[in-house]
């Protein structure tokens, strides 16, 4: 058999093969486009609002709407609900414990003020075992400290009169009122507090704490 006869044959696989490596471009072309495709929607659906679904308390359905995505800015009204916040927190109380008082106002303070307000509420339980006559009350002395206790009913509520927010100091006033046995005591207290910016949590979204407070009796 000649060259001649064997041409038809070659041509033959070299259009095939042609075929082929046309057929994997194209399909490497298909499959880039795809993929470009997923990440151009991937990053339009990161970039969107998140829709919110929330049922209803009556039990009637649900809400649907869309949510933004704003940077949030803090201002002087988110301050003073932290301080208010605080402040209840810290000083308003229906029993002295300790731990309740600690939890409440974990979420609107520093770990090093928290760690020295806890040491504080300490020190103030036992000043207060130790002081029967401080509020007025009747807290006898037995002569065993393991025996004294708080009188069985004692409570503290606050009215806050003022809370001041300067560029270089930040001032609250209020009224602590406190219940011993039936018996009121008001007394009025000043604190100034330092608030740094801190870590985004559940309980604190803004992420802004209070990271000192100097408390002073003004009666």
């Amino acid at each position: 058999m000649s060259d001649i006869d064997n041409e038809p044959i070659h041509l033959d696989q070299w259009v095939k093969i042609n075929r082929f490596l046309v057929f994997y471009k194209f399909m490497a072309i298909f499959s880039m486009l795809i993929a470009l495709l997923l990440i151009g929607n991937l990053i339009f659906t990161s970039l969107k609002p998140p829709l919110v679904i929330e049922n209803l308390s009556s039990g009637s359905g649900h809400k649907i709407w869309n949510a933004k995505y704003e940077s949030l800015a803090i201002t002087k009204d988110d301050i003073n609900d932290l301080i208010r916040n605080f402040i209840l927190a810290r000083y308003e109380w229906s029993e002295f414990n300790i731990d309740k008082i600690a939890d409440g106002i974990r979420p609107f303070v520093s770990e090093g003020l928290f760690k020295q307000i806890k040491k504080d509420l300490q020190n103030q339980q036992f000043k207060e075992i130790n002081a029967p006559n401080e509020y007025g009350g009747n807290n006898e002395a037995s002569g065993n400290e393991k025996n004294r206790k708080l009188p069985k009913s004692i409570n503290e509520r606050v009215l806050i009169s003022k809370i001041d927010i300067g560029d270089k100091s930040i001032i609250a006033d209020f009224d602590r009122v406190i219940g011993i046995e039936g018996v009121k005591i008001v007394s009025s207290t000043q604190i100034a507090l330092e608030i740094i910016e801190g870590e985004v949590t559940y309980k604190n979204p803004l992420g802004i704490y209070i990271n000192g407070v100097t408390e002073h009796e003004k009666n």
